[in-house]
């Protein structure tokens, strides 16, 4: 399945439910190996994948630059929105706020 065709069957529908101020959570669940980074993020160095590679961004960079999009299209409104991203990995738990 293609990274495009991932965001545009599950991550697509939950950012526009975040952006009109519904909460919305994807969650990437399974044994290790089984490509959850990969779907997540792309390739190891996938946020910053530009140009001619830019079709292997995973789920997470691409609903960024969709929120981004999307906000820079609603620039006559003045929005606050909070993010935040969870990953555990060996019993340890990584969270980041924006």
């Amino acid at each position: 399945m293609l990274q495009e065709t991932v965001f545009e069957s599950v991550g697509r529908r939950i950012v526009d439910g975040y952006l009109e101020g519904y909460n919305g959570t994807i969650f990437a669940y399974g044994q290790t190996g089984s490509g959850k980074t990969y779907t997540m993020l792309g390739p190891a160095g996938g946020q910053d994948i530009l140009g001619a590679q830019a079709h292997l961004r995973g789920l997470i960079p691409r609903a960024v630059e969709y929120v981004f999009r999307k906000l820079d299209e609603k620039n006559d409104e003045v929005t606050f929105y909070r993010t935040s991203l969870l990953s555990s990995f060996l019993a340890l738990i990584f969270y980041y706020e924006f």
